[in-house]
């Protein structure tokens, strides 16, 4: 991003929120009475004063922690916007602190730069609106043709800023498209789909928000009437960072589906989907079993997903391994033993 674009970028407002001084980001620490966990609660306008405040509010809510605490402070954002790079530089920072972001129900909501901070979360909740649009000039006053020029291609320097920002954080820039598509002057309302289909969130807190599944297991999530058929699946509808990697395993299944040579890997299905479906009775105050000794410090409510990601993610790196190994040899070079053809 230029200096330029960092000094004079700004986001629009959705109508009825200011960007007065009197809307400036402020903090608020508080504790859950009852897990005990430490929540930031963030809300206002986002502002470069921010790189000063929201450290120092940060540390607070550090500090409140509990030490025996399993849990990070959760933030929790509010705000109609401000500047994007400011959000960036906070959204890292709260990425590299390993807190979780929430957007709470309410009037309010998350627009604008505030999305991009929430992006920095670990984990990525949403229960209010979470409106975006493209980033656009912080005032309207006609300038000079070579001006207006410059500052078009310090828009565009901006945007890919933000596309390698979200790819950063979420691994998909889709979110970062859409904006620049609505345009500078209006704010769309991301669709719960799209919250999870685009990375947005992790976790659904409504059936609307479950992983946009049309086939396989994932498709009853969401079903009318239906929904998940037992425990275990209750975990990978709610953890769209888990049920994107199980779908990811269906899809490689399929593919290898009907390969003999890959059958001794297929033959370890059952073992698999007995395996992550056990998590689940992996209770808050159970002892954790012999696959998560090197995970004692995950929060109590983790437990049972952090568990489930383990072993979806071994059997993803298995499937992938042979996939990619029977292409390779498959290869016109390997068929020909490798040898240079005269």
């Amino acid at each position: 991003m230029t200096k330029t674009a960092a000094v004079i970028l700004s986001v629009c407002l959705p109508a009825g929120l200011g960007a007065g001084p009197a809307d400036a980001m402020s903090y608020e620490v508080s504790t859950d009475a009852e897990s005990g966990r430490v929540i930031l609660h963030a809300s206002g306008t986002i502002t470069p004063d921010d790189f000063a405040l929201f450290p120092e509010a940060l540390f607070k809510s550090l500090v409140a922690m509990a030490p025996d605490s399993p849990y990070r402070p959760l933030l929790v954002l509010e705000s109609g916007g401000g500047e994007p790079g400011t959000a960036m530089i906070l959204g890292r920072t709260v990425r590299e602190a390993g807190l979780d972001t929430l957007v709470p129900a309410g009037d309010v909501g998350c627009h604008s730069a505030c999305t991009l901070m929430f992006l920095g979360g670990v984990k990525r909740k949403v229960e209010g609106d979470f409106g975006i649009h493209a980033a656009r000039y912080e005032n309207d006053v006609v300038v000079p043709s070579e001006e207006a020029l410059a500052q078009q291609f310090d828009l565009q320097s901006f945007a890919v800023d933000q596309i390698a920002y979200a790819r950063e954080m979420i691994g998909d820039d889709r979110m970062i498209r859409a904006a620049l598509q609505v345009g500078s002057t209006n704010t769309a309302l991301v669709a719960d789909p799209d919250l999870a289909n685009w990375g947005i969130i992790t976790t659904a807190l409504r059936p609307s928000q479950y992983l946009p599944v049309v086939e396989g297991r994932l498709a009853s999530c969401a079903a009318a009437g239906a929904g998940p058929a037992d425990e275990a699946e209750a975990w990978l509808c709610t953890e769209v960072d888990l049920a994107r990697i199980y779908r990811q395993i269906e899809l490689v299944t399929a593919a290898l589906s009907g390969d003999e040579r890959a059958d001794d890997d297929m033959a370890q299905t059952e073992r698999f989907e007995a395996n992550w479906r056990s998590c689940a009775g992996v209770r808050f105050s159970d002892a954790l079993p012999e696959a998560m000794e090197l995970a004692r410090t995950v929060a109590p409510d983790r437990r049972v997903p952090a568990c489930i990601g383990a072993a979806l993610t071994a059997r993803l790196d298995q499937l992938t391994a042979i996939q990619t190994y029977l292409k390779v040899i498959d290869s016109q070079p390997a068929l020909g033993g490798w040898v240079p053809e005269d």
